[in-house]
Protein backbone atom coordinates (compact mmCIF):
# COMPACT_ATOMS: atom_id res chain seq x y z
CA UNK A 1 0.00 0.00 0.00
CA UNK A 2 2.67 2.27 0.95
CA UNK A 3 4.81 1.83 -1.97
CA UNK A 4 1.68 2.03 -3.90
CA UNK A 5 1.64 5.68 -2.91
CA UNK A 6 4.59 6.53 -3.01
CA UNK A 7 4.36 5.30 -6.90
CA UNK A 8 1.50 7.35 -7.61
CA UNK A 9 3.31 10.67 -6.10
CA UNK A 10 6.54 9.97 -8.80
CA UNK A 11 4.17 8.42 -11.71
CA UNK A 12 1.83 11.91 -10.62
CA UNK A 13 4.02 14.22 -10.83
CA UNK A 14 5.17 13.12 -14.24
CA UNK A 15 1.79 13.31 -15.49
CA UNK A 16 1.59 16.37 -14.27
CA UNK A 17 4.40 18.14 -15.71
CA UNK A 18 3.05 17.39 -19.22
CA UNK A 19 -1.06 17.81 -18.52
CA UNK A 20 -0.25 21.47 -16.98
CA UNK A 21 1.48 22.61 -20.21
CA UNK A 22 -1.05 21.55 -22.50
CA UNK A 23 -3.55 22.57 -20.22
CA UNK A 24 -2.27 26.30 -19.99
CA UNK A 25 -1.67 26.65 -23.55
CA UNK A 26 -6.02 25.37 -24.38
CA UNK A 27 -6.81 27.37 -21.41
CA UNK A 28 -5.34 30.66 -23.18
CA UNK A 29 -5.19 30.24 -26.42
CA UNK A 30 -8.22 27.51 -27.10
CA UNK A 31 -5.40 25.76 -29.53
CA UNK A 32 -5.13 21.87 -29.20
CA UNK A 33 -1.89 21.06 -29.66
CA UNK A 34 -0.90 17.58 -31.25
CA UNK A 35 2.60 18.00 -30.73
CA UNK A 36 2.68 18.54 -27.23
CA UNK A 37 4.21 15.50 -25.82
CA UNK A 38 6.67 14.88 -28.82
CA UNK A 39 8.22 17.93 -26.28
CA UNK A 40 8.60 15.68 -24.21
CA UNK A 41 10.48 13.31 -26.12
CA UNK A 42 12.41 16.34 -27.98
CA UNK A 43 13.25 17.07 -23.87
CA UNK A 44 14.88 14.09 -23.62
CA UNK A 45 17.02 13.89 -26.76
CA UNK A 46 18.11 17.14 -25.97
CA UNK A 47 19.40 16.86 -22.71
CA UNK A 48 21.14 13.72 -23.85
CA UNK A 49 22.71 15.36 -26.64
CA UNK A 50 23.96 18.32 -24.65
CA UNK A 51 24.99 16.12 -21.72
CA UNK A 52 27.91 14.73 -23.30
CA UNK A 53 29.55 18.18 -24.51
CA UNK A 54 28.40 20.54 -21.08
CA UNK A 55 27.13 17.14 -18.32
CA UNK A 56 23.77 15.93 -17.96
CA UNK A 57 22.85 20.03 -15.55
CA UNK A 58 23.38 21.84 -18.59
CA UNK A 59 22.09 19.85 -20.96
CA UNK A 60 18.49 19.74 -18.78
CA UNK A 61 18.55 23.59 -18.69
CA UNK A 62 19.34 23.45 -22.65
CA UNK A 63 16.77 21.38 -23.58
CA UNK A 64 13.89 23.48 -22.04
CA UNK A 65 15.47 26.85 -23.30
CA UNK A 66 15.79 25.46 -26.82
CA UNK A 67 12.12 23.72 -26.29
CA UNK A 68 10.67 27.17 -25.04
CA UNK A 69 12.26 29.16 -28.10
CA UNK A 70 10.58 26.18 -30.54
CA UNK A 71 7.18 26.95 -28.99
CA UNK A 72 7.43 30.58 -29.65
CA UNK A 73 8.76 29.71 -32.87
CA UNK A 74 6.03 27.97 -33.75
CA UNK A 75 3.33 30.20 -32.29
CA UNK A 76 4.94 33.46 -34.38
CA UNK A 77 5.18 31.53 -37.49
CA UNK A 78 2.24 28.74 -37.46
CA UNK A 79 -0.39 29.54 -34.85
CA UNK A 80 -0.84 33.30 -35.23
CA UNK A 81 -1.13 33.12 -38.48
CA UNK A 82 -4.15 30.37 -37.98
CA UNK A 83 -5.86 33.42 -36.34
CA UNK A 84 -6.94 34.99 -39.04
CA UNK A 85 -8.80 32.15 -40.58
CA UNK A 86 -12.20 30.37 -39.08
CA UNK A 87 -12.10 27.32 -36.90
CA UNK A 88 -8.86 27.73 -34.89
CA UNK A 89 -9.27 24.52 -33.15
CA UNK A 90 -9.31 21.90 -36.25
CA UNK A 91 -6.46 24.08 -37.93
CA UNK A 92 -4.86 24.15 -35.30
CA UNK A 93 -5.18 20.64 -34.92
CA UNK A 94 -3.94 19.97 -38.41
CA UNK A 95 -0.41 22.25 -38.05
CA UNK A 96 0.71 20.47 -34.71
CA UNK A 97 0.30 17.04 -36.18
CA UNK A 98 2.17 18.26 -38.89
CA UNK A 99 4.35 19.61 -36.35
CA UNK A 100 4.48 16.10 -34.34
CA UNK A 101 5.50 13.92 -37.74
CA UNK A 102 8.30 16.57 -38.79
CA UNK A 103 9.63 15.90 -35.00
CA UNK A 104 9.28 12.36 -34.63
CA UNK A 105 10.99 11.89 -38.42
CA UNK A 106 13.95 14.04 -36.90
CA UNK A 107 14.51 12.25 -33.98
CA UNK A 108 14.25 9.06 -35.76
CA UNK A 109 16.56 10.11 -38.61
CA UNK A 110 19.44 11.55 -36.24
CA UNK A 111 19.05 9.24 -33.00
CA UNK A 112 17.72 6.14 -34.98
CA UNK A 113 15.43 4.22 -33.52
CA UNK A 114 16.54 2.56 -30.57
CA UNK A 115 15.26 3.29 -27.13
CA UNK A 116 17.68 5.51 -25.31
CA UNK A 117 18.81 6.37 -21.55
CA UNK A 118 18.97 10.08 -20.89
CA UNK A 119 21.94 10.14 -18.30
CA UNK A 120 20.94 11.41 -14.94
CA UNK A 121 22.13 14.44 -13.14
CA UNK A 122 22.89 12.72 -9.97
CA UNK A 123 23.75 8.34 -9.42
CA UNK A 124 23.21 6.21 -6.86
CA UNK A 125 20.62 5.59 -4.18
CA UNK A 126 19.38 6.71 -0.98
CA UNK A 127 17.13 5.84 1.90
CA UNK A 128 14.08 7.94 2.54
CA UNK A 129 11.81 6.56 5.35
CA UNK A 130 12.42 3.37 5.04
CA UNK A 131 12.27 3.16 0.89
CA UNK A 132 15.03 3.18 -1.21
CA UNK A 133 14.97 5.91 -4.12
CA UNK A 134 17.58 7.13 -6.73
CA UNK A 135 18.78 10.40 -5.82
CA UNK A 136 17.80 11.09 -9.92
CA UNK A 137 14.33 9.76 -8.98
CA UNK A 138 14.40 12.71 -6.13
CA UNK A 139 15.57 15.12 -8.01
CA UNK A 140 13.21 14.86 -10.65
CA UNK A 141 10.51 14.96 -8.19
CA UNK A 142 12.32 18.25 -6.64
CA UNK A 143 12.84 20.12 -9.57
CA UNK A 144 9.42 19.07 -10.81
CA UNK A 145 7.45 20.50 -7.73
CA UNK A 146 9.12 23.52 -7.97
CA UNK A 147 8.31 23.87 -11.69
CA UNK A 148 4.86 23.78 -10.78
CA UNK A 149 4.80 25.94 -7.54
CA UNK A 150 6.74 28.79 -9.71
CA UNK A 151 4.34 28.09 -12.94
CA UNK A 152 1.34 28.85 -10.27
CA UNK A 153 2.45 31.35 -8.06
CA UNK A 154 3.61 33.09 -11.92
CA UNK A 155 -0.05 33.23 -12.62
CA UNK A 156 -1.15 34.52 -9.20
CA UNK A 157 1.05 36.79 -8.70
CA UNK A 158 2.72 38.20 -11.19
CA UNK A 159 1.94 41.01 -13.90
CA UNK A 160 2.87 38.35 -16.92
CA UNK A 161 -0.14 35.84 -14.87
CA UNK A 162 -2.73 38.63 -14.46
CA UNK A 163 -1.87 39.31 -18.53
CA UNK A 164 -2.72 35.37 -18.84
CA UNK A 165 -5.38 34.96 -17.00
CA UNK A 166 -7.05 37.76 -18.21
CA UNK A 167 -6.19 36.09 -21.93
CA UNK A 168 -7.61 32.97 -20.75
CA UNK A 169 -11.09 34.74 -19.62
CA UNK A 170 -12.07 37.09 -22.55
CA UNK A 171 -9.59 38.07 -25.20
CA UNK A 172 -11.71 40.36 -26.25
CA UNK A 173 -11.44 42.39 -23.41
CA UNK A 174 -7.84 41.92 -22.45
CA UNK A 175 -7.09 43.62 -25.60
CA UNK A 176 -9.37 46.47 -24.80
CA UNK A 177 -7.69 46.57 -21.63
CA UNK A 178 -4.28 47.04 -23.44
CA UNK A 179 -2.99 44.06 -22.87
CA UNK A 180 -0.84 42.04 -25.97
CA UNK A 181 -2.88 39.36 -26.51
CA UNK A 182 -0.54 37.84 -28.90
CA UNK A 183 2.46 38.11 -27.07
CA UNK A 184 0.60 36.49 -24.15
CA UNK A 185 -0.42 33.78 -26.60
CA UNK A 186 3.21 33.16 -27.63
CA UNK A 187 4.83 32.96 -23.55
CA UNK A 188 1.70 30.82 -22.85
CA UNK A 189 2.34 28.13 -25.73
CA UNK A 190 6.43 28.36 -25.01
CA UNK A 191 6.25 27.60 -21.26
CA UNK A 192 3.26 24.96 -22.47
CA UNK A 193 5.79 23.41 -24.19
CA UNK A 194 8.93 23.91 -22.32
CA UNK A 195 6.94 21.98 -19.17
CA UNK A 196 7.00 18.76 -21.38
CA UNK A 197 10.48 19.70 -22.44
CA UNK A 198 11.51 19.31 -18.79
CA UNK A 199 9.36 16.45 -17.84
CA UNK A 200 11.12 14.60 -20.58
CA UNK A 201 14.93 15.66 -19.59
CA UNK A 202 13.92 15.13 -15.73
CA UNK A 203 12.26 11.53 -15.99
CA UNK A 204 14.26 10.25 -19.15
CA UNK A 205 17.28 9.21 -17.27
CA UNK A 206 14.82 6.80 -15.02
CA UNK A 207 12.77 5.65 -18.26
CA UNK A 208 13.87 5.75 -21.42
CA UNK A 209 13.09 8.15 -24.59
CA UNK A 210 12.47 7.02 -28.45
CA UNK A 211 11.15 8.75 -31.26
CA UNK A 212 8.06 7.73 -31.15
CA UNK A 213 7.76 7.89 -27.26
CA UNK A 214 4.97 10.75 -27.22
CA UNK A 215 1.89 9.41 -28.39
CA UNK A 216 1.84 7.61 -24.98
CA UNK A 217 2.24 10.39 -22.90
CA UNK A 218 -0.11 12.61 -25.44
CA UNK A 219 -2.92 10.45 -24.54
CA UNK A 220 -1.75 10.97 -20.85
CA UNK A 221 -1.82 14.81 -21.11
CA UNK A 222 -5.28 14.92 -22.71
CA UNK A 223 -6.68 12.58 -20.13
CA UNK A 224 -5.23 15.12 -17.21
CA UNK A 225 -6.82 17.52 -19.01
CA UNK A 226 -9.78 16.91 -19.62
CA UNK A 227 -10.21 15.00 -16.26
CA UNK A 228 -9.21 18.44 -14.82
CA UNK A 229 -11.74 20.37 -16.49
CA UNK A 230 -10.33 22.21 -19.63
CA UNK A 231 -8.24 25.17 -18.84
CA UNK A 232 -7.71 25.00 -15.04
CA UNK A 233 -4.34 24.35 -13.90
CA UNK A 234 -5.23 23.29 -10.38
CA UNK A 235 -7.87 20.90 -11.81
CA UNK A 236 -4.86 19.70 -14.03
CA UNK A 237 -2.89 18.85 -10.71
CA UNK A 238 -5.26 16.81 -9.29
CA UNK A 239 -6.32 14.76 -12.35
CA UNK A 240 -2.54 13.98 -12.89
CA UNK A 241 -2.78 12.34 -9.23
CA UNK A 242 -5.90 10.79 -9.45
CA UNK A 243 -5.45 9.48 -12.61
CA UNK A 244 -1.48 8.16 -11.60
CA UNK A 245 -2.65 6.85 -8.29
CA UNK A 246 -5.51 4.91 -10.35
CA UNK A 247 -3.40 3.34 -12.64
CA UNK A 248 -0.29 2.52 -10.04
CA UNK A 249 -3.29 0.14 -7.90
CA UNK A 250 -4.60 -1.53 -11.10
CA UNK A 251 -1.19 -2.44 -11.94
CA UNK A 252 -1.00 -3.52 -8.38
CA UNK A 253 -3.94 -5.51 -7.41
CA UNK A 254 -5.15 -6.14 -11.26
CA UNK A 255 -1.96 -6.65 -12.99
CA UNK A 256 -1.35 -6.98 -17.04
CA UNK A 257 -2.24 -4.26 -18.90
CA UNK A 258 -5.38 -2.90 -16.69
CA UNK A 259 -3.75 0.06 -16.26
CA UNK A 260 -3.38 1.33 -19.36
CA UNK A 261 -7.65 1.06 -19.55
CA UNK A 262 -8.11 2.96 -15.99
CA UNK A 263 -7.20 6.67 -17.62
CA UNK A 264 -10.14 6.28 -20.40
CA UNK A 265 -12.26 4.66 -17.70
CA UNK A 266 -11.97 7.71 -15.11
CA UNK A 267 -12.28 10.21 -17.89
CA UNK A 268 -15.55 8.72 -18.77
CA UNK A 269 -16.66 8.37 -14.94
CA UNK A 270 -15.90 11.67 -14.41
CA UNK A 271 -17.69 12.93 -17.45
CA UNK A 272 -20.53 11.31 -16.68
CA UNK A 273 -20.52 12.70 -13.13
CA UNK A 274 -19.10 16.26 -14.05
CA UNK A 275 -18.74 16.95 -17.65
CA UNK A 276 -16.82 20.09 -17.41
CA UNK A 277 -14.37 18.40 -15.17
CA UNK A 278 -13.17 18.57 -11.87
CA UNK A 279 -13.12 22.25 -11.70
CA UNK A 280 -14.38 23.03 -15.18
CA UNK A 281 -12.67 26.47 -16.45
CA UNK A 282 -9.14 28.50 -15.79
CA UNK A 283 -8.69 28.53 -12.24
CA UNK A 284 -4.75 29.66 -11.68
CA UNK A 285 -4.94 28.90 -7.87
Amino acid sequence: MAQGLISSVFLGIEYAMIGLGLTLIFGVMRVVNLAHADFYTVGGYLTLYFAYFLGPMFGLVLSIFFAFLAGIVIDRVGIQALRKREDLQTNSMVLTLGVSLIIAGSLFFVFGSDYRQVPGVFSGTTSVIGFTFSVQELFALVISAALIVGLMALLKFTTLGLAIRATSADSTNARALGINVNHVYTISFGVGVAFAAAAGGLFGPILYVFPQGGVTYLQKAFIVTIMGGMGSILGALIAAFVLAAAETFAQLYVGGFSYEFVGIIAVLLILLVRPRGFLGEIDAE
